[in-house]
């Protein structure tokens, strides 16, 4: 097949699985997880028999991680659209090593997709044929626990902050309240020290490399068997991120507003450290004991193959039919989100 060819491809695909988020498996319907009664009891608590499961995930989850330190009290935060290259940004940091617990919602996802797929609960989904020729794969279905990822994370993360271990805290920072949260929790536990990472690229960009990330992991499961396939990020949840006429996303805004909010001054040390990959810049600022350092020489952060200006894009079609409800910032919590904090 062409290169035109399997864009084309994709892009049915993906237009499949957004007809599909808006029915059998939309976050907020009645099959996803948090909506099961079996599951859950009031104000979206499990019950007995889910709550063994979470320690169970939560068991396996901080298991994977054998050589994380105690009482550093340091935190790092990501912020940026899905797609953006968050991950790989911090990576290139240098800050955070093995002994640093990563936190990451969509590593949950994986866990509660493997037993809604044990117990049966989606088999009719799973043999819906795509544009591809291939079933709807298990990753596809993160749509049905996204809430309760976020609340499970909620709690391993308490845990974690309890025992003072240094944490990357991998979110998005669109939901402004949940971050201002989250840093009066770490001020709270007495953490010293915390760096803001924001990643900003056009929404185009965002859009283009959230789809190849999830065709890729699609691929590799078709390919080899392997994983569950890749998670496929809907054009509205990096949308409403951007409102109109703005080249920077709603997560820069809240990057910047948690820097510089009351609970920031009350660290030993606080950073904020934004690669801009639209226009080639980089900022970097830093607090100590509430005191703007001026000056502060910025990091070496990587671009990688991106160390190019990109273009200023405002929210983009993808050319598939999920509409776009984007929301302006500090409206209220976004879409697929109306429970647990989710960053």
């Amino acid at each position: 097949m062409t290169l035109a060819g399997d864009v084309e491809r994709r892009a049915q695909v993906a237009r499949q699985l957004d007809e599909l988020l808006s029915g059998p498996l939309a976050a907020n319907g009645r099959r996803a997880t948090i909506q099961q009664a079996a599951n859950f009891v009031r104000n979206g608590r499990p019950d007995n028999a889910r709550h063994a499961l979470w320690k169970r995930i939560e068991a396996d989850y901080l298991a994977r991680q054998s050589d994380v330190e105690r009482g550093g009290r340091a935190a790092l935060l990501t912020a940026g659209v899905p797609g953006a290259g968050k991950s790989s940004t911090v990576d290139g940091l240098g800050i955070v090593d093995d002994g640093w617990r990563r936190l990451d919602a969509d590593e949950i996802k994986a866990y509660l997709i493997e037993d809604l797929v044990a117990a049966g609960a989606v088999d009719d989904v799973l043999v819906v044929e795509l544009a591809d020729g291939h079933q709807v794969l298990p990753a596809e279905l993160a749509g049905l626990v996204h809430t309760e990822s976020t609340l499970l994370l909620d709690q391993i993360r308490a845990d974690c902050l309890r025992r003072h271990e240094n944490v990357v805290v991998e979110g998005t920072l669109i939901y402004e309240p949940a971050a201002h949260e989250l840093l009066e929790e770490l001020r709270d536990r007495d953490y010293q020290s915390v760096t803001i990472v924001d990643v900003e690229v056009s929404a185009e960009t965002a859009h283009e490399q959230a789809l190849t990330r999830w065709w890729s992991g699609r691929t590799e499961r078709i390919t080899t068997g392997h994983g569950q396939g890749g998670r496929y990020t809907p054009a509205a949840a990096i949308d409403r991120a951007f409102t109109a006429g703005e080249p920077y996303s709603v997560c820069r805004a809240n990057a910047f507003a948690l820097f510089n909010s009351d609970a920031a001054h009350e660290f030993n040390v606080i950073t904020l450290d934004v690669e801009d990959r639209i226009t080639g810049s980089r900022d970097h600022r830093r607090r100590e004991n509430g005191e703007l350092i001026p000056g502060a020489r910025p990091p070496t952060l990587p671009f990688g193959d991106t160390d190019q200006p990109q273009p200023a894009a405002q929210p983009a079609s993808r050319s598939v039919s999920a509409p776009s409800r984007p929301q302006p910032p500090g409206t209220g919590r976004p879409p697929h989100q109306p429970c647990g904090r989710s960053l």
